[in-house]
């Protein structure tokens, strides 16, 4: 994984206005190529872990419009069985809902596509064996060492904070990432870090 940008700034609202800037030169037709390469990664990388640790079950986000598209992974996931849950945001706190297509999601949180009230929380709906499965987390920037500056809101440090047990998977494009972004000590570190061009284990 080439580093796409320096560390310009200790100050995460500073890397984030650069990041918002770079996402609005992204073309539709180059967040699709991109995308499909990285969900390609991705899905390499859960066919290993599922493999591994036979696990059912899979965290992930719905993308926004500049963000690394999550669609093929969603498919590859119900294709082999994989059950897949998505995050709603209640106040302060998010939690996973379980989703089996597209249409089992609505608008939410700052449009954001979340879980419809008639899907069962994750959780429960696996009795609680989606409580250690692989999350793919979405930012703003990530550092090849695990550290990750997300959208202000600290949700997905909160919910790690919750349960400890998953595997923090970071999914984004190369010009987001460099070798280290600022974090705070209760900033959840990735596990791995896939983009359009690596999929990094991260000791």
């Amino acid at each position: 994984m080439t580093r796409m940008f320096h560390t310009i700034t200790e100050n995460k609202e500073g890397i984030r206005i650069y990041i918002k800037e770079k996402r609005i030169q992204l073309t539709a037709e180059e967040k699709e190529e991109k995308s499909v390469l990285t969900a390609a990664r991705a899905v390499k990388l859960l066919e290993e872990f599922c493999l591994l640790h036979e696990t059912g079950w899979l965290y992930c986000y719905m993308d926004l419009q500049k963000e690394a598209g999550t669609r093929e992974i969603f498919s590859w996931c119900w294709k082999h069985g994989i059950r897949t849950a998505v995050p709603r945001v209640s106040g302060r706190h998010m939690d996973f809902y379980e989703i089996a297509s597209p249409e089992d999601c609505t608008a939410g949180t700052m449009g954001i596509l979340e879980p419809k009230d008639t899907c069962a929380p994750a959780a429960e709906a696996s009795g609680g064996r989606s409580l250690t499965c692989p999350v793919i987390v979405p930012g703003v920037a990530f550092g090849t060492d695990g550290s990750r500056i997300g959208y202000g809101g600290g949700y997905y440090d909160r919910f790690f904070e919750r349960e400890r047990e998953h595997t923090a998977v970071g999914y984004c494009f190369d010009f987001q990432t460099a070798s280290s972004v600022p974090a705070e000590t209760h900033d959840k570190r990735m596990d791995f870090l896939i983009t359009e061009t690596s999929a990094l284990m991260i000791e």
